[in-house]
């Protein structure tokens, strides 16, 4: 049991997939989201990983909001490359 601390990133996908779906947490992102975006998640519902139907673990948005008829895809991406973008605009898609 000679574990060492290390810092775990807000931003990583396992740590902000679970910290969005806790009521203690989700303000964090809730509050940081309408800061940077404007946009309120607050009357939204969180449908964590739902599934596009694809076999890859890796083609599936990462946290889906709903509201009567709108929409909100919240990608978390830890550390962000060239393809990043691409992958979420697919995943909009």
């Amino acid at each position: 049991m000679n574990k060492v601390p290390r810092f775990i990133s807000l931003m990583s996908d396992t740590t902000a997939k679970a910290l969005v779906k806790d009521d203690h947490y989700k303000w964090f992102y809730e509050d940081f989201i309408k800061f940077i975006t404007g946009i309120d998640l607050k009357p939204y519902t969180a449908d964590n990983e739902l599934n596009t139907g694809n076999k890859v673990k890796d083609y599936r948005a990462d946290t889906i909001f709903l509201n009567k008829n709108r929409l909100v895809n919240l990608e978390f991406n830890q550390f962000v490359h060239a393809h990043t973008m691409i992958k979420n605009r697919a995943y909009a898609l």
